[in-house]
């Protein structure tokens, strides 16, 4: 869900006509200097990074507007952006899926995982030679023959169990009846977005796309991340994923680079210049 736009007051009255225009004159130099830094951002980008398509892969309870803000970043920089919707039914219909996507796509590809995410771009990245490189936002990195449960359950549980709650009705999956996978949203901020403002997830809360025990509990068949390089965003005050599960696959991973930041699991919507940096620096 796109971040509520800031409402202005707008003042009226021959009185302040002058200040009015002023601060007008403000904003629109102000406007224009960030649309000249954006093109100049542009221009200096490399042949590489102009080639280079950045796949955001959501993770399980959200959507795709959780990147909103990393994904407006890159596009004003003048990178090529793609955010599909996750369809969180098995590791193996969204692996599936996503990698029609990132097959369809002429050039080189940097796949970015968010939560669940991560398990897609560790499936798939090894099988696509345009792939050239992982990163890991807040997101699993399973090994072979490992879920995201499999990797949560060594550590001590979060927030985000005791919030999980199936649902009532079954969707069929490959021909298994099971439910789908539901946060509370009375606990939705607590477990991903402490700190945002209200409004945003009051709204994230009741329109993110549940997942099925498929999809979390689902093993992974290959590890992208032993052959590819990789990058990973730690998040210290994550209630979703344990931030010591987090270390320990950044590590197993020889990640190029890790980088820690005091978030919650929603880190792409709290520091989102932190996340499109290093992207930038996974794209080169």
């Amino acid at each position: 869900m796109d971040t509520p736009v800031n409402r202005r007051n707008v003042l009226v009255g021959s009185v302040f006509a002058a200040a009015a225009l002023a601060a007008g004159t403000a904003c629109s130099s102000s406007s224009d200097d960030k649309n000249t830094a954006a093109t100049t951002s542009a221009a200096a980008l490399s042949q590489q990074a102009k080639d280079t398509t950045v796949v955001l892969v959501h993770g399980a309870g959200l959507d795709g507007s959780t990147w909103s803000k990393v994904s407006d970043q890159l596009q004003a920089g003048g990178y090529k952006v793609m955010v599909p919707a996750n369809p969180l039914r098995s590791i193996g219909v969204d692996s599936d899926y996503f990698g029609k996507v990132v097959g369809a796509i002429d050039g080189p590809v940097v796949l970015v995982g968010h939560s669940y995410g991560g398990a897609i771009i560790t499936e798939i990245g090894a099988k696509f030679p345009n792939v050239k490189g992982l990163v890991y936002s807040a997101a699993f990195a399973p090994e072979v023959g490992q879920s995201c449960l499999g990797v949560a359950n060594a550590y001590p549980p979060t927030k985000l169990v005791a919030a999980t709650v199936p649902s009532k009705y079954t969707v069929d999956i490959d021909g298994v009846q099971v439910p789908e996978l539901l946060v509370d949203p009375a606990q939705f901020g607590a477990v991903f977005a402490a700190g945002l403002p209200a409004d945003l997830v009051n709204a994230m809360a009741v329109s993110g796309r549940p997942a099925t025990p498929l999809a979390l509990d689902g093993k992974v068949t290959d590890a992208a991340w032993k052959t590819l390089p990789s990058w990973f965003v730690v998040t210290t005050e994550d209630n979703a994923i344990p931030p010591d599960a987090q270390r320990m696959m950044a590590t197993r991973a020889n990640a190029k680079k890790i980088v820690e930041i005091a978030s919650p699991h929603l880190v792409a919507l709290t520091h989102p210049d932190q996340v499109a940096a290093l992207i930038r620096e996974a794209v080169g």
